[in-house]
This record gives C-alpha cells, structure tokens and sequence, in this order.
C-alpha cells in the first residue's frame, strides 16, 4: 500500500481500529471468563449443603417420569455429574426404545463435523458477532460516503480499486487477527479452568469450532463491505440491511421448507449427499464458541463466497461517482438489474419459508381448491416485487410525488 494513502487511512481510522482491536479481545476474553463463571456457580451450588438437603425432598433425585414410571439418579452423584457435564449430545445421532429404561448417564465423548452440541452453560453475547461484523463491514464504506470523505479520496492520484484494496487491507488484518486471538483465548480458557472430569470436549474439537466461528464472521464482513459499497442512500441503506437482518429469522424455516419440496419430489438422495457435505442446517452458521464445528466444505464454500462478494463490491465501488451520493445505488445504470434480483430472490425466498407449498401438492385437485387458498402463493410473491420496486426506484418515486406537490401548490398560488 501507498505510504500517503495508508498515513490518511491511519489519520482517519487509527483511534476507531484501535477500539476495534481493544474491544474484540475484551469482548471474547470476557466471555469466556463468564462461561466458566456460570459453570462454576453451578458447580458451587449443586455441592453446597442446602443443595444437598434439597435434593431429595424437591424431586431434584428424579430423572425420568412418564405415565408408567418414575426412573430416580441412582445417587447424587450422577445428578451433579449429568448437569454439570457441558456440552449435550447430539440427539439426532441417539437411538431411543421407550419401552427401555433410560440407562445411567455417563458423559457423551462422540463427535462429528457437522453436528450440532448444545451447552446450557453458553450464555454469551457471541451469537451477535456475525452482526456487528456485518454492520462494520457496512460501515467502513457507507459512512464514508455520508459524510464526504470518497470527495476527499477521489480527489487523490490513486485510482479507486487502490482505494478500495487499501481499505480493506488497513482495516481487515488487525480485526481479523484480534477476532482469531480473542476466540483462542475463549476457548483456552474453558479447557483451562474446567475439569476433564466434566468436559467432554477436546482442545482440538473446541478449536476448530473457534475456526468455524472465524470463517462465518469473514463472510459477514465481506458481505456488509458489498452492501456498503451498494447502497448510497441515507433512508433505503440502512432499512435494507434491517429487512434483510429480520429476513434471517426465518432462515431455518426456508432451508426446512427446500428440504421437505426435495423429499417430495424424489430427490431425499440430492439433500442427503447436501447433508453429508455440509452437516446440520445449525452447523453452517456457528454462532456461538463450543464443540460444534462446521464441515470442512463449508470453510472453501464460504472462502469462495467472500471472495466473490469482494471482487463485486470493488467493481461497484471503481464505478462510484460523487454524484451518485443519496440515490439508493452507488451505480444507478444497475437498478433494473438489482429490481430483477431482488424481487426474484425476495419472492422465492418469502414465498418457500412462509408459505407451506408441499402442501399444495399433497391433494387432488378437489381438496386441493377446497382446503388450501391459492392467495398466499399469489399474495407474497407480489407484495415482495411490490417492495422490491419501491425501494429501488425510491429516489424516483420520490421526486415524481414531490414534483405533483410542488405543481399542486403552484397551481393554488395561481
């Protein structure tokens, strides 16, 4: 990089990267202080004398109760051990006979890439992470545009894919380094300072699940960097990235729904080779620090996608002008392309997670008309391209309004 566009760079963005890099570690350090606080207290609170004298007469001594039986902890021992033990099995993996009696517990030690292992002890702010590097990705270039400071960069003698590698490489390394380091120390610090005797997790096992952690919050950094670079207006940009935030509570749902169409239409096989390659629906996205680990097609499939959504952001941003500040495109020649995506993507994606649409397959064509109204599947899909229309031609739709009222009064004063 240039020596005078990294001094600006560092003029600019030292005190805030500094923040970034301090607050990384403090945040992942102390969260990893606090899962071993809760354990601890937990751990404090089953070995205390009124725990002891509670145990049987609160029915803590049960352990399984159905209409026919009551199953007790032989002792209080396995109690202790059962609830003090901290990452679940993966249920999906366990074989059931409900006409067996559920056996004495002993430590689940299995583990597979791709699988999911829950923690009751997990507590932490982590799952956020994805968010808030999404939204700094988002940040590091919407912002700039805002406030004016592409007039002062554009005004330089660099080009603006200098610019906009600089960026990325003054900015990336010390927050992904300090990302990488603030997961080590987490999850160090968890097989440091809990006892073998109830962690049933390897450093290696939990280390490669800090690196599945990585590689997701890279994808949502080169993400927000392409939206960032996308969108240029102060109303639109910011609702966009909140209706696409809120769009990701239904994720599961879709990939539930793809899954059930698959099924139906005789392709179980195809999901099942998906399955075996990426694991879990869960374990695409690892949110929190554990045992849980990504497969490792998901690592080159998410290497690949931020690649890719950084080579786009830095074409849009070569073809950013200072003129196209406030339109709800950094480049407007591409909104019928962006309308054309959008609604498509928004249509399918809404349409398959909300709407139960193996369901309009399952019956003949009476039941079919008389069951199920063919409204929803009309309904989202129009509503998406509705909205999808509205937020890409809003500054149009702005201005025509404006230019009516400004006529209308015009023609009062008259």
């Amino acid at each position: 990089m240039d020596k005078n566009l990294r001094n600006i760079f560092q003029a600019r963005y030292g005190a805030v990267l500094l923040l970034l890099v301090g607050g990384i570690l403090i945040f992942y350090i102390s969260s990893g202080f606090n899962f071993v606080k809760n354990w601890q207290s937990q751990h404090t609170w089953y070995h205390s004398k009124e725990f002891t004298q509670d145990y049987a007469e609160y029915s803590y001594d049960i352990k399984y109760q159905s209409e026919d039986e009551i199953v007790y902890y032989e002792n209080i021992d396995e109690f202790r051990q059962e609830r003090l033990t901290i990452f679940e099995p993966n249920w999906s993996k366990e074989k059931y006979d409900e006409n067996l009696t559920p056996p004495r517990f002993k430590a689940d030690h299995s583990y597979e890439k791709g699988l999911n292992y829950w923690s009751q002890y997990n507590h932490s702010l982590i799952i956020f992470s994805p968010w808030i590097l999404f939204i700094l990705g988002f940040s590091l270039f919407f912002i700039d545009l805002k406030t004016n400071f592409n007039s002062l960069l554009f005004s330089l003698p660099y080009t603006k894919k200098q610019i906009f590698k600089g960026k990325l490489r003054y900015m990336m390394p010390p927050i992904f380094i300090s990302l990488a380091v603030g997961i080590l120390i987490h999850q160090f610090l968890i097989h440091a300072m809990i006892p073998d005797l109830y962690l049933n997790a390897t450093l290696g096992q939990m280390l490669y699940s800090g690196m599945s952690h990585w590689f997701l919050l890279l994808l949502a950094f080169s993400s927000g960097t392409f939206i960032g670079t996308l969108l240029g207006n102060l109303v639109t940009g910011p609702l966009l990235v909140a209706a696409g935030f809120l769009s990701l509570t239904i994720f599961y749902d879709f990939l539930v729904a793809i899954s059930n169409l698959f099924d139906y239409f005789g392709f179980g096989k195809m999901m099942l080779f998906f399955k075996n390659l990426f694991g879990e629906p869960s374990t695409l996205t690892i949110t929190t620090l554990g045992k849980s680990g990504s497969m490792p097609a998901v690592f080159v499939l998410f290497s690949v996608l931020s690649l890719a959504v950084l080579f786009i952001a830095q074409k849009i941003f070569e073809n950013t002008s200072l003129e196209s500040n406030g339109k709800v495109l950094t480049v407007p020649r591409f909104r019928r392309r962006f309308f054309i995506i959008l609604a498509i993507i928004s249509s399918f994606y809404f349409t398959i997670a909300t709407v139960s649409v193996v369901a309009y397959f399952e019956y003949d064509k009476f039941e079919y008309y008389s069951r199920l109204s063919i409204l929803p599947l009309i309904l989202v899909p129009v509503i998406c391209t509705i909205s999808s229309f509205i937020v890409t031609y809003y500054d149009e739709i702005f201005k025509f309004w404006n230019k009516r009222y400004l006529d209308r009064m015009t023609k009062k004063i008259q």
